[in-house]
């Protein structure tokens, strides 16, 4: 797929995603195919949100025309949609996706992550749409899955929500240890983020350089667009909050061009 070699920015990668999509269809190669349109997708996500909305519909409408992989990809066409009508702030139609992601995935031998996954965004839309309860309710069930898979990964986001409810220096440090051990580029970027943005023993200068460097070294793919785009998102705030409006609307457009359908950074300019 020559379009996960060019940058987003570029004009033709979105060409190349439609040719590749329409080439892998057409040779039967379903799993490419899924991973074409997804790209294509985030690829238009840059001119216009609705589109890629759209996009997403017109695969699963492909999926059951054309046969491809089934539940699972279509699971993750769900999900997906859901989490842009959640940047999108559209609560009720992002519930709707993320139940039904769920629904595809419940029972699913060795989809329980993805699971979990798709029951923290149905939380968060319920959270939203003010339904404690629901919202209770899910986040459990995605708990009680992440404690099952015994995934490092599950842990340490779990002990990250603690800390950032009571900030802990010697388990800060412990952190960032344990998230570089794991080989895990988006965990390690997340815990850094996070733990330069709040400790309490770093001037703001500091907390820029280290949330500038994470910006620096990003992967490739969709995971250089999420790390780049919550580093560049964490520095505009502390600009925002350190009064320098002008830089912090400067790093927020960046942050946007990776970004266009997310909304609370939209707001912050």
């Amino acid at each position: 797929n020559v379009s996960e070699n060019l940058e987003d920015g570029d004009p033709t990668a979105r060409e190349a995603a439609q040719r590749s999509t329409d080439a892998f269809l057409e040779a039967g190669e379903k799993l490419e195919a899924g991973r074409s349109m997804m790209r294509l997708s985030h690829l238009l996500e840059h001119s216009s949100p609705l589109d890629a909305i759209r996009q997403l519909d017109d695969m699963l409408a492909i999926t059951n025309q054309a046969g491809l992989i089934g539940n699972e990809l279509r699971a993750s066409i769900y999900h997906s949609k859901g989490n842009r009508l959640f940047a999108l702030q559209d609560y009720s139609a992002a519930l709707e996706c993320a139940r039904e992601a769920i629904r595809l995935r419940r029972g699913v031998t060795g989809a329980d992550g993805q699971l979990a996954s798709s029951l923290h965004l149905a939380a968060f839309q319920e959270e939203h749409l003010g339904n404690e309860q629901e919202a209770k309710q899910l986040a459990e069930e995605a708990e009680a899955l992440e404690k099952k898979i015994a995934s490092p990964g599950f842990a340490i986001a779990r002990r990250l929500q603690q800390l950032v409810q009571g900030y802990d220096r010697q388990e800060a440090a412990a952190l960032a240890i344990d998230a570089a051990a794991q080989d895990n580029r988006a965990l390690e970027a997340g815990v850094g983020i996070v733990l330069a943005t709040m400790d309490p023993d770093a001037d703001t200068a500091t907390k820029l350089r280290r949330l500038q460097s994470i910006e620096r070294k990003t992967g490739t793919g969709q995971l250089r667009v999420e790390i780049r785009s919550s580093a560049r998102v964490a520095i505009a705030r502390l600009l925002l909050q350190d009064g320098e409006r002008r830089r912090a609307v400067g790093w927020l457009k960046k942050a946007l061009e990776l970004k266009p359908l997310d909304i609370n950074t939209s707001k912050l300019l």
